[in-house]
């Protein structure tokens, strides 16, 4: 999944991590929240919005580290990376809780 200049696609990597995550299969790191309690998807939006608003991508070295190794972006791509994870998350935590459900 390269690009032009040597530089990792990003968003076909992340459209990855997301499928995983809805799938909830566990893959690339991916954290399944089929599981996960309405209280505890609640929580987890509100801190991953926090995070992401704060660009705080502390709590996502993990899921970026697999996702570094099994798709070999460059090292200057980890931080876009990261918050692309952050985004990702959010969108799974909306996804896994819908509006109207919570």
């Amino acid at each position: 999944m390269t690009e032009a200049g040597g530089k990792a696609d990003l968003n076909a990597i992340l459209r990855s991590y997301l499928r995983d995550v809805l799938e909830g299969d566990g893959a690339g790191g991916a954290v399944p929240l089929w599981g996960v309690p309405l209280a505890g998807l609640e929580a987890g939006l509100a801190d991953t919005r926090d995070a992401l608003a704060a660009r705080d991508t502390r709590n996502m070295g993990h899921i970026v580290d697999r996702l570094m190794q099994r798709h070999g972006p460059p090292e200057a791509q980890r931080d876009d990376l990261a918050i692309g994870v952050l985004e990702a998350q959010v969108r799974a935590h909306e996804e896994a809780d819908p509006p109207g459900e919570g």
